[in-house]
């Protein structure tokens, strides 16, 4: 069996990362949140999806997903959610989470829990559905 920093890493080389399922790995392995996308949460169901593909190769980090709810307020208002979300996605693209699979169910429900987490974060809205964050 490989060791989940091996197994991190063949993920890290393959086609189904993002952001956010970077900010997942980062975190777990005590690695710093850096660049413009340092600490990115999950904004819809295909950067979701990403993320549970990536807790189903290193399911010992389940356990330790109530930590990412430390990067803001809208990552602690997924992992709130986690749960609901991830039952969701099941729903809608089978338990493996199949990446061509549409979930719009589930976007829905995101969009709903992160309206206010956007704003407590510092983000400001570009354009419908854009937004960035401001640091300081």
């Amino acid at each position: 069996m490989n060791t989940i920093e091996q197994r991190a890493m063949a993920w890290m080389m393959g086609d189904d990362t993002g952001a956010s399922s970077e900010t997942i790995v980062r975190h777990m392995l005590g690695l710093p949140q850096t660049g413009p996308f340092g600490g990115s949460a999950p904004a819809d169901n295909w950067d979701l999806g990403r993320c549970l593909r990536l807790l189903a190769l290193i399911p010992e980090w389940e356990q330790r997903l109530p930590e990412m709810a430390s990067l803001g307020a809208v990552w602690a208002a997924l992992i709130e959610r986690w749960a609901e979300l991830k039952a969701l996605m099941v729903e809608e693209t089978g338990p493996a989470f199949d990446r061509e699979a549409p979930a719009p169910n589930t976007y829905t429900r995101m969009k709903a829990i992160l309206k206010d987490a956007y704003n407590q974060d510092g983000y400001v809205e570009l354009a419908p559905g854009v937004r960035m964050r401001a640091r300081a």
